[in-house]
């Protein structure tokens, strides 16, 4: 919660590659220059500003495709981010051109404001330094969490980060703005995505907000608002993040098998997947795969295990309290008998994983419980162990 106001990327005000446009109805030249309408053109400047845009529009358009060009590695993610940075610059043009074109200096003041307040969240968040981050805020502020609760007050904000910090892990924020636009003198209302990424590898989740900036008697900016105007939304991908402890390959051996499986991502990233074989004493091998993905229905990690001989398992996962995973799995082995087991999964050091099988039942048989060590396989001489994750059977 309160992830709102973090990291601000600086807009390119002067980075912009292709050059501007220099004629049409009034050209970005003109608005650096600060130039006001007199007369019969003040009167109609709405329509200049309707007029303007258009061209302008179709410049920045073709200056992203140009960003966007040079750039052909640039990640799906990277482009919409990249795109949203283009036209919150259109933002503020067009506020400027409603407001009757508003010089340099007020884009760069407006910049400025959100950028500070932008640098002080960040710090104080990072330091879950409580009164810091409360004195943001107008002491009449309001703060409005997805779920639609209002916390009204500097002093109830400053609860509900203390009861924040206590429930969250420490991490950091990360903003894609949006939009900056005047809503009326002194008073300036910021859009965004805010991105908060957990230090311990904990799943990320993105918010959508509205902040209102208001500028105080002494010349300084407050939070008067700040809304999330989405519940915390997080990926596939995002989610599963909890399982790149598993990212790699592992051997065991047991009575006399060996079993060697290889977890990594798949090519969309939004299911870990890992591919195993067993080898027998008998010198007999079968292979199999196990898929984890995220259920949305039943908000849990679901898993769904296939091998050569025609067994098939699956399961959900949960987590205990003191932080260990177990998936329960159901399904039939290799004769079309039933059979369901919880594995649970310990850390035993860096590179090695102690496995419980428990509740292990097969044709309606109860059958003991067992445990052995996974120990994770060094990557081969030149290659690297990056998106490459595994699970255990």
């Amino acid at each position: 919660m309160l992830h709102n106001v973090a990291t601000f990327k600086r807009l390119p005000w002067e980075a912009l590659t292709p050059s501007p446009p220099k004629t049409g109805a009034m050209g970005l030249a003109h608005i650096k220059r600060g130039h006001k309408f007199d007369g019969e053109h003040q009167a109609s400047r709405g329509l200049h500003a309707i007029l303007t845009l258009a061209p302008l529009m179709k410049w920045l358009r073709r200056a992203y495709d140009h960003e966007h060009q040079s750039r052909p590695q640039l990640s799906r993610k990277g482009a919409i981010m990249s795109l949203g940075r283009w036209y919150a610059w259109v933002s503020l043009v067009a506020c400027a051109a409603n407001a009757g074109w508003a010089a340099d200096s007020d884009i760069q003041q407006w910049q400025s404001v959100v950028a500070k307040a932008a640098e002080e969240y960040t710090q104080a968040f990072a330091a879950r330094d409580v009164k810091r981050l409360g004195a943001l805020f107008t002491p009449e502020a309001e703060y409005i969490d997805g779920a639609g609760t209002v916390f009204h007050g500097r002093a109830a904000i400053e609860a509900e980060y203390t009861a924040s910090f206590e429930i969250e892990p420490p991490g950091t924020l990360d903003i894609e703005l949006v939009s900056i636009r005047p809503i009326a003198n002194g008073v300036l209302v910021e859009d965004g995505v805010s991105t908060f990424k957990p230090k311990e590898g904990e799943a990320t989740s993105r918010v959508h907000y509205s902040a209102t900036h208001v500028k105080q008697a002494d010349g300084s900016w407050l939070l008067a608002s700040v809304r999330e105007t989405s519940a915390p939304i997080m990926s596939a991908h995002d989610r599963l993040t909890v399982f790149t402890w598993l990212v790699g390959k592992w051997h065991e051996d047991v009575g006399g098998s060996s079993v060697t499986t290889e977890w990594k991502w798949s090519e969309d990233g939004n299911f870990l997947i890992s591919e195993f074989v067993i080898r027998t004493p008998l010198e007999q091998e079968w292979k199999g795969t196990h898929r984890i993905g995220w259920d949305a229905e039943r908000k849990q990690f679901r898993s769904w295990v296939f091998e050569s001989n025609g067994g098939a398992m699956e399961g959900w996962w949960q987590k205990s309290n003191e932080g260990a995973w177990s998936v329960s799995l159901n399904g039939i082995d290799d004769e079309g008998t039933r059979l369901s087991a919880r594995l649970t999964y310990t850390g035993d050091g860096k590179d090695a994983l102690i496995v419980t099988q428990e509740q292990r039942v097969r044709s309606g048989e109860n059958l003991p419980d067992t445990m052995h060590r996974v120990v994770r396989q060094p990557p081969a001489p030149g290659n690297t162990a990056v998106n490459r994750s595994r699970l255990i059977n």
